[in-house]
């Protein structure tokens, strides 16, 4: 290969990575890492996507007409010295030498054009203002293996808080018919930092949960109900409701804002009542459906950052606002009710109730006790089992408090996989040790915290021994609760993700 022909290979292949800029921010982001996106001024479509996945603009870099990507491979064994320019990764080697160096790792994505002195320059810029090292066109092979060895890769600087805003005399109606209308997220999150910022903000919901045969029904007549209301904002959280949302979009004019709770072309791969063969080819249905609707409306908010990402690559504007945590909701932890381990949650197979029951036996410390709280039937339970059934919003905090662990033993599925567990911020703020499932968000947050244990999440045997060792050591336990409690405070906290809704409100409203 001629001098001329790697270069162009080169150019090519850094041109592709430059293109899957949507691609990259969502493999990052559902692993709970924040990148940094270098775009143009005039790059809209790269700022949305960028805003989207919460990721910091650095502004323009100085360039040419190449599309490139700054991309660090072959670290030299004492990483004095980067290589003089962008070539390939090698993931699992990198990422050791990271962590043994302990050295900080920028995942940074250039979409506009940089030559290849440009691009020496500004990645020899960051590694002696930052002592980063600078990674771009990743693989989720490298992420993973960068987790896993210990380096928690992150942004030059993290992203600026969202600018205050005001939504004085703003009306905005939360629909749903399928969460309850006192449900955590929509109303003692959302609708919540909506009227503390001004708004006149409510939920039109239903008393009970109607039977899946009537529910398009029950949502149409919610829909018309909604139509009848003088408001501003009519904001929809769930995807039944999305043709109606369309329909009140062009019937009223108004904005209109669709809610993505969940990953729904992954959940609807687990329902049950979908015969098997047709589960794949509904999920997909279902996933492309739900775009092509959210495109007619005003705005998606995303429960995760990936979530977003997935909706700002079709058009609409799109913000993720986390399920994290009120910090006044969570005082400062006291001692626990003895050796306690608590799951708060729904109860079903892929939460790992039938792993907790067959685990549970397997806990050596003596006096040792499992609360359950939450929905679901787990049956028959032995003497140190106890399930409290559904438990109040505000009750959550007072069944954390009490416990020595906080378990959460969910199964390996596409949703829990991704998704950013409420039950983990929880147990986090509520100062309490965890012992969780290896899903990938999950044990990131984790591990980059100090706060808990990860263990496979199919293995009995390693939970019994990780709430073994947890509750047999009160004080790596109580370090571990401390640590978790402390990453809490100082990024898990709902009051920037309520700055962040308040602020899509107003922009969508052009304030």
């Amino acid at each position: 290969m001629t001098a001329g022909d790697a270069e162009a290979e080169r150019v090519a292949l850094l041109a592709r990575a430059g293109s899957g800029l949507a691609a990259l921010l969502r493999e990052a982001a559902w692993r709970g890492i924040a990148s940094t996106v270098a775009a143009d001024e005039g790059d809209a479509r790269a700022r949305a996507l960028a805003a989207a996945a919460g990721a910091e603009v650095a502004g323009v870099w100085p360039g040419g007409r190449e599309a490139a990507t700054l991309v660090v491979d072959r670290l030299p064994a004492d990483l004095a010295e980067l290589p003089p320019e962008p070539v390939l990764v090698a993931p699992a080697a990198a990422a050791d030498a990271l962590a043994a160096a302990g050295r900080r790792v920028v995942p940074i994505v250039s979409v506009i054009g940089l030559d290849p002195s440009a691009a020496r320059a500004r990645a020899a810029e960051l590694r002696s203002r930052h002592g980063a090292v600078v990674l771009a066109g990743w693989d989720p092979g490298m992420l993973d293996a960068l987790t896993r060895a210990g380096v928690v890769p992150g942004p030059v600087r993290e992203p600026p808080a969202p600018p205050g805003a005001r939504l004085d005399g703003v009306r905005a109606l939360h629909l749903t018919s399928v969460h309850r209308p006192d449900d955590g997220r929509i109303f003692h999150r959302e609708v919540a930092a909506l009227r503390a910022a001004g708004a006149d903000a409510h939920v039109l919901g239903l008393a009970a949960r109607p039977p899946r045969s009537r529910r398009a029904a029950a949502g149409r007549r919610l829909v018309e109900e909604a139509r009848r209301r003088e408001v501003d904002v009519y904001h929809v959280h769930d995807p039944e409701l999305l043709p109606g949302a369309v329909w009140l979009r062009r019937a009223t004019g108004r904005v209109v804002i669709y809610d993505a709770h969940e990953y729904l072309g992954q959940t609807t791969r687990t329902k049950p009542w979908i015969p098997g063969p047709f589960r794949t080819p509904t999920a997909v249905g279902a996933a492309h459906a739900e775009r092509a609707l959210a495109r007619r409306l005003s705005g998606v908010v995303a429960v995760t950052e990936d979530l977003a990402v997935e909706f700002a690559a079709t058009g609409v504007p799109a913000v993720s606002v986390a399920n994290y945590a009120a910090a006044e909701r969570f005082p400062d932890p006291g001692p626990a009710d003895g050796p306690v381990v608590a799951y708060v949650g729904a109860l079903d197979a892929s939460r790992g109730l039938g792993l907790m029951l067959e685990a549970f036996p397997m806990v050596a410390a003596p006096g040792a006790r499992l609360v359950l709280a939450g929905p679901g039937d787990p049956g028959p339970l032995p003497p140190p089992v106890t399930h409290l059934g559904p438990v109040p919003y505000d009750v959550v905090p007072r069944v954390l408090a009490g416990a020595a662990v906080v378990w959460i033993p969910l199964r390996r599925t596409p949703n829990n996989d991704r998704g950013r567990l409420t039950k983990v911020m929880e147990a986090m703020a509520a100062g309490r040790p965890l012992v969780v499932s290896d899903l990938t968000r999950t044990a990131t947050i984790v591990r980059a915290a100090g706060c808990g244990i990860v263990v496979p999440d199919r293995d009995p045997a390693a939970h019994a021994a990780a709430l073994t060792e947890l509750l047999e050591d009160p004080e790596t336990a109580a370090r571990m609760g401390a640590a978790g409690r402390r990453a809490f405070l100082e990024r898990m906290t709902f009051g920037r993700e309520a700055a962040r809704l308040v602020a899509f409100y107003a922009e969508l409203l052009g304030r």
